[in-house]
C-alpha cells in the first residue's frame, strides 16, 4: 500500500508538471528614438508568445504632428535603427521622411505627408544609389517578384531607388490622397515597403488596417515579411502608431 501511495503521489506530481503553462516570450522591444516636430518618433519590434516577430513599426507622440519643418525640398529625413532582434525580419532600418509640401506627381502627392520607408538594405547600400543609376538601376523584376497591380515607372530617387505604385490606388483615380502603400526596387530587387500617409489623415485619429498586396517571391528568403499594415491612434497614450503587421517567413 505504501508503494501504491507513493506511485499515486508521483503520478499526481507529474500531472501537475505537465499542465504548467510555458513562459510567454511576448514583448515589444524598442529601437531608436528621434526628435520629430515638437515630439518624438520611436521604432519598435513586437514578438508573440513564442518569441516570433509579428509587427514592426513607428510610434509618434501626439506632439510630433506639430512644429514640423516647413522646408519644401529636400524632405527632412530621420533614420531610425531597429532593435537587434529585428535581424530575423527582412527589415534593416526605417527612413522617416517629412514632405512639407508633398512631392511629385503634381496634384496627386503634393500634400504634406510622411514617407515611412521600411528598408531591406543598409544605409550604406542606400547611399550608393545615385542619379547615375537612373538607367542601369531600372530593371523590371520578374513577375513573381512584384505584387498584383503594382507598376514601376522610371525615375530614380537618390538613396531610395524606384517606387512601385498600386495602379488601382484611389489617389490615381480621382480621389484625394490620404494614405497609400508603395514598394521600392533597385536593379530588379525589392528594397523597401513604404506606408505614405498625410499629416491630415493622421490627425483624424484613424483605426485602419489593411491586407497588403504581396509578391509571390522575395529576393531574400528565410526572413519575415509584412502581409498587412496599420495606421492607428492610441487615445490612452496619445500616440499615433504605424506598423507593418502579420510578419510571415518567406
Amino acid at each position: 500500500m505504501a508503494m501504491l501511495a507513493a506511485g499515486l503521489a508521483l503520478g499526481t506530481t507529474a500531472c501537475e508538471e505537465d499542465t504548467t503553462e510555458p513562459t510567454s516570450l511576448a514583448k515589444t522591444i524598442m529601437g531608436d528614438t528621434a526628435d520629430v516636430g515638437n515630439g518624438k518618433a520611436m521604432s519598435w519590434l513586437k514578438l508573440d508568445d513564442a518569441g516570433k516577430p509579428t509587427s514592426i513599426g513607428i510610434t509618434f507622440t501626439e506632439a510630433a504632428m506639430e512644429g514640423l519643418p516647413t522646408t519644401p525640398f529636400p524632405p527632412t529625413e530621420w533614420v531610425l535603427t531597429l532593435p537587434a532582434e529585428a535581424s530575423v525580419t527582412a527589415y534593416n532600418h526605417i527612413g522617416l521622411d517629412w514632405n512639407a509640401q508633398g512631392h511629385e506627381p503634381t496634384s496627386i502627392y503634393t500634400i504634406p505627408h510622411f514617407d515611412m520607408h521600411f528598408y531591406q538594405i543598409t544605409p550604406a547600400e542606400r547611399a550608393a544609389i545615385t542619379p547615375a543609376d537612373s538607367l542601369t538601376g531600372y530593371i523590371q523584376p520578374g513577375a513573381d517578384y512584384i505584387a498584383k497591380d503594382y507598376i514601376i515607372p522610371p525615375g530614380i530617387v537618390p538613396g531610395m531607388g524606384f517606387h512601385a505604385v498600386d495602379s488601382t490606388a484611389h489617389e490615381l483615380h480621382g480621389s484625394t490622397f490620404d494614405k497609400t502603400f508603395i514598394y521600392g526596387y533597385f536593379k530588379g530587387n525589392m528594397i523597401f515597403g513604404e506606408p505614405m500617409i498625410t499629416r491630415a489623415y493622421l490627425l483624424t485619429k484613424p483605426d485602419f488596417s489593411e491586407t497588403l498586396k504581396v509578391p509571390a517571391k522575395y529576393p531574400v528568403t528565410g526572413k519575415y515579411y509584412a502581409t498587412k499594415y496599420s495606421i492607428k491612434y492610441d487615445a490612452a497614450k496619445k500616440e499615433y502608431v504605424v506598423s507593418l503587421d502579420g510578419l510571415t517567413m518567406r
